[in-house]
């Protein structure tokens, strides 16, 4: 009778730190939640800015405007390998 009573509140003792562990994850991540989905603060912009202002720096590409004659000889060239 003894060796059940401590395996019981073994169990038991571990079986309410899990839940305690659990609880608490979940509170945490509730809290993440509601930092970010929070409706007062939904269309706040939440970047920071900064006090110098880089510039994006974007690479020109070059368009090629092909006419339609164009890419259907190159459709057709590239079908009988072709050049």
């Amino acid at each position: 009778m003894l060796t059940f009573y401590t395996y019981y509140t073994s169990k038991f003792i571990i079986m309410s730190i899990i839940l305690k562990k659990l609880s608490m994850n979940e509170q945490q991540y509730q809290e993440i939640l509601h930092e970010k989905y929070n409706p007062d603060n939904i269309f706040k912009n939440k970047q920071k800015h900064t006090e110098n202002n880089q510039m994006q720096t974007t690479a020109i590409v070059e368009y090629k405007n092909d006419s339609l004659f164009k890419k259907i000889k190159k459709f057709l060239l590239s079908i009988l390998n072709i050049r």
